[in-house]
């Protein structure tokens, strides 16, 4: 068993700290057990270790995160990005007494060996690596560590065990209850600056305290943290979003053939929209649940299960098409045989995805009927929706690219108009959303321009779904089973 002091903040480069050893630890393969307890957690922590577990792989069973709330050291967006988490079991631990919980404990176990962190270093980006922070670290064989880890978890049984009163599994409803109830705060709410209490100049604090140059992350884990560190980051995301007034009025190309279901695309979820670009840019729609015999974007529908099949077909495709990701063939004269290609924006997204398209499992349910092929996926949407956040929220670059490539859908505007000027509170429910969306002003004069009927409240319940599920791709809204969180999308977009 080895001890080992882990000191940062002191130097020019943090190469020692802690963030470094469990981004060490998670890709060495050496564990698969994972257990974290701290005091506070940061969204842009959180991102890269979500991009972690994910790539390496990790069941949901094995990890567990536990984390506090006292003190405002936790945000409602490290909650919510906590909650896109798809293979870790996460809790929240608080009590109403004025004590805090306050652990910071890194707990990793494997089948034959076992390491243990403990020390200042919270689940936050600089607490992983910019802070002046000091742990110790223990590692050693399963033999060597096994007093150690049992003292650990017998102190913290209950917490271990899941079965402490004070200990609830995060959810979206609990998020809402904690805000509402003014226990955590925004990200805005603690991003000011730091003045004395009186306004006044800090000429007097400055003569106390030298200037000090914060440690940086180590080039080695750029790649990781890429959206947290690049100056292009420095300041507010809205650098690179137009105001959504100019999105809207921008000229778009009317084709002879319009509908509903090509602006406001149904019937479809990003899951949908992956197994897409999977084919397609594969070349490989042979087979697939878009080949040729499948297609049929003006009329020519099939009856029954085949045509039912070839309906949700088109509706992939056109709402691929709106996003920019293939070529507009709505006018192509010869549907039995032509290609589907995707555009540069299209290649660009695939490219971007790649990895992840090969490892998701994007396959369909088959029916017990003569035609046993469905559009009904293996997995639901929510499922996607957390391993495409994870991907595109990972990398600055990545999240302009696609923040931009869906602003240039009128829809995603429309949606993000309605939702920032609504007279609803930050916390529209989703019904409220199905309500109004089509008796908008905008996309009355929006409908009204392409010479299509507003829909129905029922229609909205099927063409507003992708349309948010996209803003919280971007990092512009969360969402409940209720609820649509806007906070976020109001503070980058206007």
């Amino acid at each position: 068993m080895i001890t080992t002091f882990i000191s940062q903040g002191y130097d020019e480069v943090s190469e020692n700290a802690v963030g470094k050893l469990i981004v060490s630890n998670i890709e060495s393969g050496e564990y698969d057990k994972i257990t974290i307890l701290s005091a506070f957690a940061s969204r842009s922590a959180i991102q890269v270790l979500q991009g972690l577990l994910l790539k390496n792989k990790f069941d949901t069973n094995n990890v567990r995160i536990i984390v506090g709330i006292d003190q405002g050291g936790t945000t409602k967006q490290a909650l919510l990005q906590l909650l896109t988490i798809d293979n870790a079991k996460v809790f929240l631990y608080y009590q109403k007494e004025t004590i805090i919980f306050h652990p910071k404990i890194y707990l990793f176990e494997g089948i034959n060996q076992a390491e243990l962190i403990v020390g200042s270093s919270n689940l936050t980006l600089n607490g992983l690596f910019r802070n002046v922070e000091s742990s110790i670290r223990i590692n050693g064989s399963l033999k060597d560590m096994d007093q150690i880890l049992n003292s650990v978890k017998a102190y913290y049984h209950t917490i271990f065990d899941e079965s402490d009163s004070n200990l609830v599994p995060l959810s979206p409803d609990v998020i809402h209850d904690l805000t509402e109830d003014g226990k955590i705060p925004t990200e805005s709410s603690i991003l000011r600056p730091r003045n004395n209490k009186k306004g006044k100049n800090s000429n007097r604090t400055d003569k106390l305290f030298s200037r000090k140059e914060i440690a940086k992350i180590p080039r080695s884990l750029f790649k990781y943290f890429k959206n947290e560190i690049s100056k292009s980051n420095k300041n507010d995301d809205n650098k690179n979003i137009q105001t959504l007034t100019n999105l809207i009025d921008r000229p778009v190309e009317v084709f002879n053939y319009d509908e509903p279901s090509y602006h406001f695309p149904q019937g479809v979820h990003v899951g949908h929209i992956l197994y897409g670009l999977k084919v397609i840019g594969k070349s490989n729609r042979k087979d697939s649940h878009i080949a040729d015999e499948y297609v049929r974007l003006r009329g020519d529908i099939g009856t029954g299960e085949i045509g039912g099949f070839q309906r949700k077909s088109k509706y992939l495709l056109i709402g691929m098409m709106q996003l920019g990701l293939i070529d507009d063939n709505r006018n192509v004269e010869d549907q039995s045989n032509y290609q589907i290609n995707l555009t540069e924006n299209g290649r660009k997204l695939f490219a971007i995805l790649e990895d992840v398209i090969e490892l998701v499992d994007l396959s369909f349910k088959k029916k017990n009927k003569d035609f046993d092929k469905s559009w009904e996926m293996v997995h639901n949407k929510r499922h996607y929706i957390k391993i495409l956040k994870s991907v595109i929220q990972l990398h600055n670059e990545n999240l302009q690219f696609f923040r931009n490539l869906i602003f240039e859908m009128g829809a995603v505007n429309l949606m993000a108009e309605f939702l920032n000027t609504s007279d609803e509170s930050s916390l529209p429910k989703t019904q409220f959303i199905y309500e109004h969306f089509f008796s908008f002003p905008k996309v009355v004069e929006y409908c009204k321009k392409y010479n299509i009927k507003p829909g129905t409240v029922e229609a909205a319940k099927r063409r507003c779904p992708l349309i948010i599920d996209l803003l919280e791709i971007a990092g512009l809204v969360e969402q409940s089973t209720s609820y649509v969180d806007v906070g976020k999308l109001q503070s980058n977009l206007f």
